[in-house]
């Protein structure tokens, strides 16, 4: 599967089976190129900046219902929706712990103030 790091701005292909993205590079140089379908790709974060929806629009979002389709209207069955290349979990660790810090008095002290500190 291809993969295309750095992406700031995405275009999908007129056919829909390849993508044409630039990606930010060292020194800000930009790279253009263009990939197959499906492909890995992770964004810069000057790629989407969002915007504020005005009042109308989020009313409108708040009461609008979403529609749910089950799977007997998409003729389909429970069972043939296996996914193949999902990731399998193979263990999970605790993190390492981290190291106490001690104390270390300063060397300009004198023994006696270092002792008391």
């Amino acid at each position: 599967m291809p993969q295309v790091c750095g992406v700031t701005e995405l275009k999908m292909g007129p056919d829909g089976r390849s993508a044409t993205v630039q990606r930010k590079l060292e020194r800000g140089k930009r790279e253009v190129v263009e990939c197959p379908l499906p492909a890995l790709f992770t964004v810069d974060a000057s790629l989407n900046e969002p915007r504020y929806p005005s009042l109308p629009c989020y009313i409108e979002a708040l009461v609008r219902e979403i529609p749910s389709i089950d799977l007997q209207a998409l003729g389909m069955r429970r069972g043939s929706l296996r996914i193949e290349s999902a990731p399998k979990i193979l263990g999970i660790s605790p993190p390492r712990p981290r190291p106490k810090k001690v104390f270390t008095p300063d060397s300009k002290l004198s023994a006696f103030q270092r002792i008391d500190a």
